[in-house]
């Protein structure tokens, strides 16, 4: 499944509202690390406070014992200006799990998902 959801250029999230929090595989954040720090941006990682155990993606139950935090650029799809935002999530090792925006993250920015427009509104 994962194939079919790449874009042709750059890295993207997505929008998981049946997911608490965010999310991603290894592969997935390497990925966008590299991309990142060619940027001149600096990625960090650290061992997360309590191991989160994770079911529904990938392979059975997982662990992830590291969350990444990374800057990444947010275009405003209306003014065509673009930002330094941070996506951050626990990693699943071993794994191609493309990077998910869940509920929490989404609830924070008071996100809207206009689907008719395919647009994520974040006022706030």
């Amino acid at each position: 499944m994962h194939a079919r959801t790449q874009l042709t250029e750059g890295i993207g999230i997505i929008v998981d509202i049946g997911a608490v929090g965010n999310l991603a595989g290894s592969s997935w954040m390497s990925k966008l690390v590299e991309q990142s720090t060619k940027a001149g941006f600096t990625a960090k990682r650290e061992p997360m406070r309590k191991k989160l155990d994770i079911q529904g993606v990938g392979h059975g139950t997982q662990t992830c014992e590291q969350v990444h935090r990374v800057p990444i650029a947010v275009t405003n799809q209306t003014t065509g200006q673009t930002g330094i935002a941070e996506f951050q999530a626990p990693v699943i090792p071993n794994s191609e799990v493309p990077g998910l925006l869940g509920l929490e993250s989404l609830k924070n920015k008071k996100a809207i998902v206009d689907v008719d427009k395919k647009l994520l509104i974040c006022p706030g």
